[in-house]
């Protein structure tokens, strides 16, 4: 079965809200955000083939980033294939970056902070594989994460197209889309762990984990409107100089980052019919602001919209 949404039929001032929302239903949960505000163009149609679910998603310049609140609000785990059909892309994760052109691929873990950065429209094509059958054909000492997978190197541009032909095959038994799947994920692991010596897997000591521990700390400390650099850092036995160069893989400040995680609680408990008692102000405050309208002002560049116009769609 097939599902399609599209931006098309949409207000312009909801547009991008309704895409964050499509993308959290067809791939997994995440946080969305882009550099204007104004109409956004999306698409996605997800279906599934064997035991793999496919989404290609064609979509205007936008920011992703899954964190660790997002994770854990969620069981299990999944790795993504992620295909760049056309646009250009930068993916980050565990301290590796993928600068992606069309034609070529990387692999995401659900189960680690992630972000992708895409600053023109781009289209993708989003495969999600179920963590064991991967981990199986990888093997122990094999991390393909966040390593950029070229079309000009052996084997990869025909797994690339391998994985497309998947999403245009016509219907057919059960049995038969799990062997080909198979099939096709055979090839890929093959292609993409022949010859390459960058793919060792990366330990618990690895430095992203400084960054992992960092945001973890920031996370449980958002309401706090004293939280800084500098608490951060000497919480985690970091400098604020270090605190500041793991940010900078991201695509991110720690100031930047830390705000957007204030707004997405201060949304979804706007949002959340079990928070309708309480003001919009309090809120805000409960969860580091300690300026109502400079709350508004960033929930509206944030969104696409006033935090008091979402409670009131939401009601």
């Amino acid at each position: 079965m097939e599902s399609h949404f599209s931006t098309a039929g949409v207000s312009a001032g909801r547009q991008f809200q309704c895409f964050r929302d499509a993308i959290c239903e067809s791939v997994i949960r995440l946080g969305a955000r882009r550099p204007r505000t104004g109409p956004f163009a999306a698409e996605i149609r997800a279906s599934r083939f064997g035991p793999m679910r496919l989404t290609e998603v064609r979509c205007d310049a936008v920011t992703i980033e899954r964190t660790r609140l997002d994770i854990a609000r969620e069981s299990g785990g999944v790795f993504y294939v992620t295909l760049q059909l056309a646009g250009l892309g930068r993916v980050v994760q565990r301290g590796r970056e993928a600068n992606l052109r069309a034609g070529e691929f990387t692999v995401l873990d659900s189960t680690e902070p992630y972000a992708l950065h895409f600053d023109a429209p781009v289209r993708r094509l989003v495969v999600e594989v179920p963590r064991h059958e991967l981990q199986r054909r990888a093997g122990a000492g094999c991390d393909l994460r966040g390593v950029a997978f070229h079309r000009g190197d052996p084997g990869t541009g025909l797994a690339f197209d391998a994985f497309r032909a998947l999403a245009a095959e016509p219907g057919g038994t059960d049995a038969l889309h799990s062997t080909l799947a198979a099939r096709v994920l055979d090839l890929a692991v093959a292609a993409m762990t022949s010859g390459r010596t960058d793919l060792r897997a990366i330990g618990r000591d690895h430095v992203p984990d400084r960054l992992v521990g960092i945001r973890e700390y920031a996370a449980s400390h958002l309401g706090d409107p004293d939280l800084s650099p500098a608490a951060a850092a000497r919480a985690n036995g970091v400098s604020v100089r270090h605190l500041h160069q793991l940010f900078r893989g991201t695509g991110h400040t720690f100031g930047t980052w830390v705000r957007e995680q204030r707004l997405d609680r201060c949304r979804d408990e706007i949002a959340d019919p079990v928070h309708a008692l309480r003001s919009i102000s309090e809120i805000a405050f409960s969860h580091g602001f300690n300026d109502a309208a400079h709350f508004s002002r960033a929930f509206s560049r944030r969104f696409g919209e006033a935090p008091s116009a979402l409670r009131a769609k939401r009601r």
